[in-house]
């Protein structure tokens, strides 16, 4: 089992890179509807991490036209630093993760950069916009104590770092899945919706499943005493050497779960009615 200490701590000024997309002199964090579903991944050599680091969104004084000064608030957004210790990579060795995330008023607590820092010196880290997770991870054991990022060593994929889209209340987070291989992380995983139902943990050299929903369903009423919702599978994902979406159990599992099966990607043709079958409101068929 791995296990991980927390620090937070406050990071030198402003550090995120921009991004095409964003206004200029703006960082990559305001070009949200460019880069909302896209990893980057940056590598860069091992630096020392001071033990005392601190945030402040800069306050310059200008001289005014009648000589009395002038404060002039600098609106980039400042960031503080999530440290957790932990090995990582199996080597028995104390290794470093990092989360860097906003603390900008109009949007606090958007990570935006996570790091690794091996013992062996080696360095990486990823870039882009996720929240903390839904409460769908909470019962699950998790390396570090946060729900900014769910950490957990799997037999066949390795260290996996399950990062969460933005919350913005209308559709499902994103899922990206980053995996910890050879000092790089790469990327593993990412469907732009999912609601986690469930894992189910490796047994013995097998490998780990990951059970969700890829979309959020519309309630619908087929007459005026069914009720149902748009057809949304449930998606098993396995977690191997790479993570594949498990076909037959996909089907048996959205067999059970909704009364039948139309397919692996959510349909708005077709109803799930809350009496656990499939409807075709053209055809006014069920299926099976």
């Amino acid at each position: 089992m791995v296990t991980a200490s927390r620090a937070i701590e406050l990071a030198a000024g402003p550090r995120s890179p921009t991004s095409k997309g964003a206004p200029e002199g703006r960082p990559a964090a305001y070009a949200r509807s460019v880069r909302r579903h896209t990893v980057f991944i940056e590598r860069t050599p091992l630096r020392a991490v001071p033990s005392t680091l601190f945030s402040l969104a800069l306050v310059a004084c200008s001289g005014g036209g009648n000589g009395t000064a002038r404060r002039v608030a600098d609106n980039r957004p400042a960031y503080r630093i999530e440290s957790f210790r932990l090995d990582l990579d199996g080597d028995n060795r104390t290794d470093s993760l990092q989360l860097e995330v906003l603390t900008y008023p109009t949007d606090p607590g958007t990570i935006t950069k996570v790091r690794v820092r091996l013992a062996t010196g080696a360095s990486d880290s990823v870039v882009g916009n996720w929240d903390s997770a839904r409460d769908d991870y909470a019962a699950y054991d998790n390396a570090v104590p946060t729900r900014d990022a769910f950490v957990q060593e799997y037999p066949r994929a390795g260290t996996l770092i399950f990062l969460f889209g933005e919350d913005v209340g209308c559709c499902l987070q994103s899922l990206d899945i980053v995996r910890l291989m050879d000092g790089h992380l790469q990327r593993y995983y990412h469907r732009d919706e999912f609601a986690l139902l469930q894992f189910l943990p490796p047994l013995g050299d097998d490998p780990a499943f990951l059970i969700g929903i890829p979309g959020r369903s519309e309630g619908t009423r087929t007459t005026d005493t069914l009720k149902g919702s748009t057809y949304t599978p449930t998606h098993v994902v396995r977690l191997d050497t790479s993570a594949q979406l498990d076909t037959a159990r996909s089907i048996k599992w959205t067999r059970s779960r909704l009364g039948g099966f139309a397919g692996l990607e959510p349909r708005n043709d077709i109803e799930a009615v809350k009496q656990n079958y499939l409807w075709d409101p053209i055809r006014k068929t069920r299926i099976p």
